[in-house]
Protein backbone atom coordinates (compact mmCIF):
# COMPACT_ATOMS: atom_id res chain seq x y z
CA UNK A 1 0.00 0.00 0.00
CA UNK A 2 1.59 3.33 -1.12
CA UNK A 3 0.59 6.94 0.10
CA UNK A 4 0.13 9.92 -1.88
CA UNK A 5 0.80 12.78 -0.23
CA UNK A 6 -0.67 15.00 -3.01
CA UNK A 7 -2.87 18.15 -1.89
CA UNK A 8 -5.98 19.56 -3.69
CA UNK A 9 -6.71 22.84 -4.91
CA UNK A 10 -7.67 23.81 -1.34
CA UNK A 11 -3.79 22.86 -0.49
CA UNK A 12 -5.40 19.87 2.04
CA UNK A 13 -4.08 16.48 1.84
CA UNK A 14 -5.74 13.42 0.08
CA UNK A 15 -3.74 10.69 1.54
CA UNK A 16 -6.91 9.89 3.49
CA UNK A 17 -8.68 9.96 1.15
CA UNK A 18 -6.56 7.03 -0.64
CA UNK A 19 -6.56 5.24 2.76
CA UNK A 20 -10.10 5.09 2.62
CA UNK A 21 -10.77 2.05 0.23
CA UNK A 22 -8.26 -0.11 2.48
CA UNK A 23 -9.93 0.82 5.79
CA UNK A 24 -13.55 1.19 5.12
CA UNK A 25 -13.92 -3.09 5.68
CA UNK A 26 -12.87 -2.62 9.10
CA UNK A 27 -13.57 0.63 10.39
CA UNK A 28 -17.38 1.17 9.24
CA UNK A 29 -17.79 -2.71 10.02
CA UNK A 30 -17.01 -1.98 13.80
CA UNK A 31 -18.47 2.04 13.64
CA UNK A 32 -22.08 0.33 11.86
CA UNK A 33 -22.67 -1.91 15.46
CA UNK A 34 -22.45 1.68 17.67
CA UNK A 35 -23.88 4.50 15.71
CA UNK A 36 -25.96 4.90 13.00
CA UNK A 37 -24.82 8.80 12.80
CA UNK A 38 -21.62 9.74 10.67
CA UNK A 39 -19.38 12.58 12.21
CA UNK A 40 -18.98 16.07 11.11
CA UNK A 41 -17.94 16.33 7.55
CA UNK A 42 -14.81 19.02 7.83
CA UNK A 43 -16.39 21.83 5.60
CA UNK A 44 -19.05 21.90 8.35
CA UNK A 45 -16.39 21.94 11.04
CA UNK A 46 -14.93 24.78 8.86
CA UNK A 47 -18.02 26.59 8.26
CA UNK A 48 -18.81 26.87 11.83
CA UNK A 49 -16.10 28.25 12.77
CA UNK A 50 -16.41 30.98 10.42
CA UNK A 51 -20.17 31.76 11.95
CA UNK A 52 -18.68 31.87 15.16
CA UNK A 53 -15.58 34.03 14.04
CA UNK A 54 -18.48 36.59 13.15
CA UNK A 55 -20.38 36.67 15.52
CA UNK A 56 -17.49 37.21 18.09
CA UNK A 57 -16.68 40.25 15.45
CA UNK A 58 -19.56 41.97 15.19
CA UNK A 59 -20.09 42.13 19.33
CA UNK A 60 -16.61 43.23 19.29
CA UNK A 61 -17.40 46.11 16.71
CA UNK A 62 -20.51 47.09 19.04
CA UNK A 63 -18.95 47.36 21.91
CA UNK A 64 -16.37 49.89 20.88
CA UNK A 65 -18.91 51.96 18.91
CA UNK A 66 -20.84 52.11 22.42
CA UNK A 67 -17.60 52.96 23.80
CA UNK A 68 -17.03 55.84 21.33
CA UNK A 69 -20.07 57.26 22.12
CA UNK A 70 -20.23 57.39 25.98
CA UNK A 71 -16.65 59.00 25.65
CA UNK A 72 -18.00 61.66 23.31
CA UNK A 73 -21.00 62.55 25.26
CA UNK A 74 -18.66 63.00 28.37
CA UNK A 75 -15.91 65.28 26.67
CA UNK A 76 -19.20 67.31 25.19
CA UNK A 77 -20.84 67.79 28.77
CA UNK A 78 -17.67 67.87 31.07
CA UNK A 79 -17.20 63.90 32.05
CA UNK A 80 -21.28 64.00 32.52
CA UNK A 81 -23.40 62.36 30.83
CA UNK A 82 -26.17 64.24 29.71
CA UNK A 83 -29.98 61.74 29.98
CA UNK A 84 -31.81 61.93 25.84
CA UNK A 85 -34.41 64.03 27.86
CA UNK A 86 -31.87 66.73 28.83
CA UNK A 87 -31.15 67.23 25.07
CA UNK A 88 -34.60 67.37 23.99
CA UNK A 89 -35.25 70.45 25.95
CA UNK A 90 -31.96 72.56 24.29
CA UNK A 91 -34.02 74.37 21.71
CA UNK A 92 -33.44 77.31 19.47
CA UNK A 93 -35.47 79.97 18.28
CA UNK A 94 -38.69 80.56 16.17
CA UNK A 95 -38.04 79.11 12.97
CA UNK A 96 -41.05 81.30 11.49
CA UNK A 97 -38.77 84.38 12.36
CA UNK A 98 -37.23 85.45 9.28
CA UNK A 99 -33.49 85.65 10.58
CA UNK A 100 -31.85 88.02 7.70
CA UNK A 101 -34.19 91.34 8.36
CA UNK A 102 -33.61 93.43 11.70
CA UNK A 103 -35.77 92.41 14.62
CA UNK A 104 -39.12 93.87 15.22
CA UNK A 105 -39.68 93.64 18.48
CA UNK A 106 -43.30 94.44 20.01
CA UNK A 107 -44.63 98.21 20.04
CA UNK A 108 -44.64 99.70 23.84
CA UNK A 109 -46.97 99.36 26.42
CA UNK A 110 -48.98 102.34 26.94
CA UNK A 111 -47.69 104.10 29.88
CA UNK A 112 -51.29 104.53 31.68
CA UNK A 113 -51.98 100.68 31.32
CA UNK A 114 -49.02 99.75 32.71
CA UNK A 115 -49.51 97.44 36.48
CA UNK A 116 -47.80 99.26 39.02
CA UNK A 117 -46.21 98.52 42.53
CA UNK A 118 -44.14 95.25 43.24
CA UNK A 119 -47.22 92.99 43.77
CA UNK A 120 -48.16 93.53 40.32
CA UNK A 121 -44.79 92.38 38.74
CA UNK A 122 -46.35 88.97 37.97
CA UNK A 123 -48.92 89.90 36.24
CA UNK A 124 -47.21 92.63 34.08
CA UNK A 125 -44.60 89.91 33.28
CA UNK A 126 -46.91 88.45 31.48
CA UNK A 127 -48.23 90.66 29.34
CA UNK A 128 -44.91 91.47 28.30
CA UNK A 129 -44.12 88.08 27.51
CA UNK A 130 -47.84 87.84 25.67
CA UNK A 131 -46.24 90.93 23.71
CA UNK A 132 -43.14 89.44 22.55
CA UNK A 133 -45.37 86.03 21.73
CA UNK A 134 -47.19 87.47 18.92
CA UNK A 135 -43.57 88.74 17.54
CA UNK A 136 -42.04 85.36 17.99
CA UNK A 137 -39.57 86.30 20.41
CA UNK A 138 -40.64 84.98 23.54
CA UNK A 139 -37.67 82.23 23.66
CA UNK A 140 -35.35 84.93 24.62
CA UNK A 141 -37.51 85.22 27.82
CA UNK A 142 -37.94 81.83 28.59
CA UNK A 143 -34.70 80.98 28.38
CA UNK A 144 -35.38 78.48 24.97
CA UNK A 145 -33.65 80.64 22.54
CA UNK A 146 -29.85 79.52 22.50
CA UNK A 147 -27.17 80.98 19.96
CA UNK A 148 -26.76 78.51 16.72
CA UNK A 149 -22.56 78.61 17.14
CA UNK A 150 -23.02 77.93 20.90
CA UNK A 151 -20.77 74.62 21.74
CA UNK A 152 -22.44 72.03 23.32
CA UNK A 153 -21.33 72.00 26.94
CA UNK A 154 -20.51 75.31 26.80
CA UNK A 155 -21.39 78.13 28.94
CA UNK A 156 -21.71 80.93 26.28
CA UNK A 157 -20.99 81.10 22.99
CA UNK A 158 -17.53 82.47 21.07
CA UNK A 159 -19.22 85.52 19.19
CA UNK A 160 -17.24 88.68 18.95
CA UNK A 161 -18.93 91.52 20.78
CA UNK A 162 -17.89 93.59 17.79
CA UNK A 163 -19.85 91.93 14.83
CA UNK A 164 -23.15 91.00 16.34
CA UNK A 165 -24.90 88.26 14.26
CA UNK A 166 -28.38 88.39 14.08
CA UNK A 167 -29.48 85.96 17.05
CA UNK A 168 -27.42 88.66 18.97
CA UNK A 169 -28.97 91.32 17.86
CA UNK A 170 -32.44 89.80 18.32
CA UNK A 171 -31.06 89.13 21.97
CA UNK A 172 -30.01 92.84 22.48
CA UNK A 173 -33.44 94.06 20.87
CA UNK A 174 -35.59 91.85 22.84
CA UNK A 175 -33.31 93.33 26.48
CA UNK A 176 -34.05 96.72 25.11
CA UNK A 177 -37.71 96.39 24.89
CA UNK A 178 -38.12 94.96 28.50
CA UNK A 179 -35.68 97.12 29.48
CA UNK A 180 -37.52 100.56 28.03
CA UNK A 181 -41.09 99.05 29.88
CA UNK A 182 -39.64 98.51 33.14
CA UNK A 183 -37.54 101.62 33.02
CA UNK A 184 -40.57 103.91 34.13
CA UNK A 185 -41.33 101.81 36.62
CA UNK A 186 -38.52 102.22 38.67
CA UNK A 187 -38.76 102.73 42.52
CA UNK A 188 -37.75 105.87 43.42
CA UNK A 189 -36.88 104.22 47.56
CA UNK A 190 -33.47 103.66 45.49
CA UNK A 191 -32.78 107.18 46.31
CA UNK A 192 -33.03 107.04 49.76
CA UNK A 193 -30.41 104.26 50.83
CA UNK A 194 -26.99 105.38 51.50
CA UNK A 195 -23.62 104.45 49.56
CA UNK A 196 -21.75 101.81 51.13
CA UNK A 197 -18.84 101.54 48.51
CA UNK A 198 -16.47 100.78 51.25
CA UNK A 199 -18.99 97.93 52.45
CA UNK A 200 -19.54 97.10 48.88
CA UNK A 201 -15.60 96.67 48.12
CA UNK A 202 -14.91 94.29 50.87
CA UNK A 203 -18.19 91.99 51.04
CA UNK A 204 -19.18 91.64 47.20
CA UNK A 205 -17.27 89.54 44.99
CA UNK A 206 -16.13 89.23 41.34
CA UNK A 207 -19.03 87.05 40.90
CA UNK A 208 -21.55 89.95 41.69
CA UNK A 209 -24.44 90.87 39.08
CA UNK A 210 -25.85 94.01 38.35
CA UNK A 211 -29.77 94.48 38.49
CA UNK A 212 -32.41 96.82 37.93
CA UNK A 213 -34.49 97.46 41.57
CA UNK A 214 -38.25 97.80 41.03
CA UNK A 215 -39.13 97.93 44.77
CA UNK A 216 -39.71 95.85 47.92
CA UNK A 217 -42.00 93.40 48.98
CA UNK A 218 -43.88 93.78 52.31
CA UNK A 219 -45.26 90.16 52.00
CA UNK A 220 -41.79 88.53 51.24
CA UNK A 221 -39.87 91.07 53.32
CA UNK A 222 -37.16 91.07 50.18
CA UNK A 223 -36.49 93.46 47.16
CA UNK A 224 -37.76 92.38 44.31
CA UNK A 225 -35.13 92.71 41.00
CA UNK A 226 -34.77 92.38 37.52
CA UNK A 227 -31.52 91.12 35.76
CA UNK A 228 -31.14 92.33 32.31
CA UNK A 229 -28.70 89.99 30.76
CA UNK A 230 -30.84 86.84 31.86
CA UNK A 231 -34.48 88.88 31.40
CA UNK A 232 -35.20 87.45 34.58
CA UNK A 233 -37.36 88.79 37.79
CA UNK A 234 -36.76 87.28 40.84
CA UNK A 235 -37.24 88.46 44.90
CA UNK A 236 -34.64 88.36 47.10
CA UNK A 237 -33.90 88.96 51.11
CA UNK A 238 -30.47 89.35 50.89
CA UNK A 239 -27.90 92.44 50.80
CA UNK A 240 -28.81 94.75 48.30
CA UNK A 241 -25.69 97.59 47.99
CA UNK A 242 -27.18 101.24 46.14
CA UNK A 243 -25.87 104.38 44.80
CA UNK A 244 -27.29 107.51 46.04
CA UNK A 245 -29.58 108.77 42.51
CA UNK A 246 -28.98 105.71 40.46
CA UNK A 247 -31.42 105.62 37.78
CA UNK A 248 -30.17 102.75 35.64
CA UNK A 249 -30.86 103.86 31.27
CA UNK A 250 -31.93 107.20 31.95
CA UNK A 251 -29.38 108.24 29.41
CA UNK A 252 -30.42 105.38 26.86
CA UNK A 253 -32.22 106.49 23.56
CA UNK A 254 -35.17 104.77 23.79
CA UNK A 255 -35.83 104.96 20.35
CA UNK A 256 -33.56 102.71 18.99
CA UNK A 257 -34.56 99.18 19.93
CA UNK A 258 -30.95 97.57 19.59
CA UNK A 259 -29.85 100.37 21.94
CA UNK A 260 -26.83 99.20 23.67
CA UNK A 261 -27.72 98.78 27.83
CA UNK A 262 -24.02 98.33 28.66
CA UNK A 263 -22.43 101.19 27.25
CA UNK A 264 -21.23 103.86 29.23
CA UNK A 265 -21.83 107.34 28.30
CA UNK A 266 -18.71 109.32 29.68
CA UNK A 267 -21.47 112.40 29.53
CA UNK A 268 -23.53 111.18 32.22
CA UNK A 269 -22.37 109.91 35.45
CA UNK A 270 -25.56 108.83 36.62
CA UNK A 271 -25.78 105.26 35.02
CA UNK A 272 -24.39 103.24 38.01
CA UNK A 273 -26.59 99.97 38.22
CA UNK A 274 -27.51 98.68 41.45
CA UNK A 275 -25.71 96.24 42.30
CA UNK A 276 -27.04 92.65 43.56
CA UNK A 277 -24.77 89.85 45.60
CA UNK A 278 -24.42 86.73 43.76
CA UNK A 279 -25.51 84.85 46.88
CA UNK A 280 -28.97 85.24 46.18
CA UNK A 281 -31.73 82.60 45.51
CA UNK A 282 -32.49 83.59 42.04
CA UNK A 283 -35.69 81.25 41.30
CA UNK A 284 -35.59 80.22 37.55
CA UNK A 285 -39.39 79.85 38.18
CA UNK A 286 -39.34 83.92 38.18
CA UNK A 287 -38.63 83.99 34.22
CA UNK A 288 -40.42 86.20 32.24
CA UNK A 289 -43.79 84.51 31.47
CA UNK A 290 -43.11 81.13 33.87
Amino acid sequence: MSLDLTTDAGGRGVALQQLAPSVSGTAVASNSSSSTDSPPSYEALFAMCQQMHSQVQTLQQENRDLKAHLQAQQSNHNGELQSPRSQQTVSTVDPSVDWTKPVKTPDPLPLADRLRGVENFHAWSKRIHNALKQTCLSAFLTGAATCPAKLPGADRCQCPESALTQFHQADRAVTGYVCNQIVDLLSPDSTQFDSADAQRDSDLSGRSRKCIFLGYDEQSSGYVLYDPSEHKFFPTNRDVYFNEDEFPFRHMDRSDPLFDWEQEDPRDTSYVPDILSEGTDSLDAMRLGG
